[in-house]
């Protein structure tokens, strides 16, 4: 496993500096990247060993730069498909809310959730899937069983079809 070192983000217009963001946690866990989400909107995401988002940074109508917390729910596919945010919360915690969203396990065993998949590395990252209307959710854990609430997210992907 790899841990990360320090790093900030900046924001250029062109060749000018127009803003510098860095983590002020009590640990000083860098923000190693930035992914964009949709038009106008990056989602930071720090990370000691495991990635996770931290914030949205927002580029307003009027070129404004604006940091803001993480929302409760994405929305995805032209806004139609929720998404309950869960990072790092277990996933045993969270299946309800991805329920109430619409999302069901694509696979059980003895009506259990079961992932589809596991890396054996030693970490406990395994992939789960659910579907909805009109979308499919790739959700990634990492930790297992033997953590108190079982593994937590630790990354989604929606892919969106047709409606």
């Amino acid at each position: 496993m790899c841990a990360y070192g320090e790093s900030n983000v900046a924001i250029y217009r062109g060749d000018k500096l127009e803003a510098l963001i860095w983590a002020a946690f009590e640990e000083e866990i860098p923000i190693i990247m930035a992914v964009p989400i949709e038009d106008r909107l990056l989602r930071l995401y720090a990370a000691d060993y495991v990635n996770y988002p931290v914030a949205d940074l927002v580029f307003a109508e009027n070129d404004t730069l604006v940091l803001r917390e993480l929302p409760q729910t994405d929305r995805y596919c032209s806004g139609k498909v929720p998404l309950p945010v869960g990072w790092g919360k277990s996933l045993k915690a969270e299946l309800s809310a991805l329920n109430a969203a619409g999302w069901s396990a694509r696979s059980a065993e003895k009506g259990k959730l079961a992932p589809v998949e596991c890396s054996g590395s030693g970490a406990g990252y395994c992939v789960y899937m659910f579907d909805h209307e009109g979308a499919e959710l790739k959700l990634t854990t990492y930790g297992g069983e033997a953590q108190a609430n079982g593994p937590a997210i630790a990354d989604y992907e929606v892919t969106c079809s047709p409606l």
